[in-house]
């Protein structure tokens, strides 16, 4: 195992921690079932979310964490499929240093609205 695998889904936690405290939505009715949405859905549908964060760091969430197109980190992570070379190597620290610098950004938004 890597930092990665544990990282990635503390980041999914925390960032559900994120809408909770802002009081965006985080589940959605599957008939009569309250179900969590998905991290990529909260992510690339929430208006809120883009309005606290910018598009940027919407995109680049997105593309790291649940774009089939993009690295997809938390994918290949929750599914046993990131197997640690070169290539995923970079992308991990990529998304490591995403995930450090997004931490302390949302906390410095809230320490400065308090």
């Amino acid at each position: 195992f890597t930092a990665i695998h544990i990282l990635s889904p503390a980041f999914e936690a925390f960032i559900r921690d994120v809408f909770i405290r802002n009081e965006w939505k985080t589940t959605h009715l599957n008939g009569k079932i309250d179900d969590f949405t998905a991290i990529g859905s909260l992510i690339e549908k929430s208006e809120p979310f883009v309005n606290k964060f910018g598009e940027n760091v919407q995109f680049q969430m997105h593309t790291l964490f649940s774009d089939r197109c993009g690295i997809n980190i938390r994918n290949e992570v929750a599914h046993g499929l990131f197997i640690p070379s070169d290539r995923t190597t970079m992308q991990a620290l990529y998304a490591i240093a995403f995930m450090l610098n997004f931490m302390f950004y949302e906390k410095a938004l809230e320490i400065q609205s308090n």
